[in-house]
């Protein structure tokens, strides 16, 4: 009885940490070089899965994710209910009627499982990890263009991942709108000051010398900044201080672009004050 015991309470401890460690996310996206993705508002979010609590979950986890970084978002699910078929003509009427502008899909386009053996006290015990794919799709009901598309490849079951998908579709977004500041950034550091490309999604802000690092990560513009920034008067209190490394340093994090005017003001007075 112990044994049988040990096995059910090993079995499911594995279980438990293999469903965690097996929570993957790869995304990768395409936009459209016409498009502004900052300038995609009042989204409406359909997710084109047949099982409707699933469907309710998701779209209900998107829109939360969306009004957290300050976007507006609504659940298709409750403007059109799945009781009957729904013309596309309908749904961009009815929409626009509603002040919604921009249309997220999000439709399942691969699901598999696939099953291993795990050798435990002479019984073999099985771990099942399942895969999902996605096709994500960004499109602007004023003019019918497609803003941009994504994949979204997943492994772990969907219903215990739905917070983590939501997080990654809406980051992913995010991101790509944040990209769409840099140039505008640029603008306006200079002349004192230039954004220069490291490499993907990172970025250094030069003058005379190098003043910090600039990221673009979950969704959000990351500015590094060296210690002495601390002698900057912030009256916004957007500046962190970041002391849980080896070496503190001060941070900016933002998805606001309201935010770029006042920081590249803070980032030009450093400037100066340490010429």
């Amino acid at each position: 009885m112990k044994n049988i015991g040990k096995i059910l309470l090993s079995a499911i401890l594995l279980f438990s940490v293999f469903s965690c460690s097996s929570t993957t996310f790869k995304l990768s996206s395409i936009k459209n070089n016409k498009k502004k993705i900052a300038e995609a508002s009042n989204y409406i979010v359909f997710c084109d899965i047949s099982d409707i609590g699933l469907r309710t979950e998701l779209e209900k986890s998107i829109v939360q994710e969306f009004a957290k970084k300050g976007k507006t978002a609504k659940e298709s699910i409750n403007l059109f209910p799945p009781l009957k078929e729904y013309d596309p003509n309908e749904i961009k009427s009815e929409c626009l009627r509603n002040n919604i502008y921009t249309k997220l899909q999000i439709t399942p386009i691969n699901s598999s499982s696939e099953t291993g053996y795990m050798l435990m006290y002479g019984v073999l015990i099985p771990l099942t990890e399942k895969s999902n794919s996605f096709d994500i799709i960004i499109q602007d009901f004023k003019d019918d263009e497609m803003i941009m598309r994504s994949s979204l490849n997943t492994e772990g079951d969907l219903k215990n991942i739905v917070s983590k998908t939501a997080v990654s579709i809406v980051d992913e977004i995010l991101n790509e709108e944040c990209k769409e500041y840099i140039p505008i950034l640029d603008e306006e550091l200079k002349p004192e000051l230039t954004v220069n490309l490291l490499a993907e999604n990172k970025w250094t802000i030069m003058g005379e010398k190098k003043i910090c690092d600039l990221t673009i990560n979950n969704g959000n513009l990351e500015f590094r900044l060296p210690i002495t920034f601390g002698s900057i008067e912030d009256t916004k209190g957007i500046v962190e201080k970041i002391t849980n490394g080896s070496v503190p340093y001060y941070r900016i994090r933002t998805y606001n672009f309201d935010d770029l005017q006042y920081i590249s003001m803070l980032l030009k007075q450093y400037y100066e004050d340490e010429k």
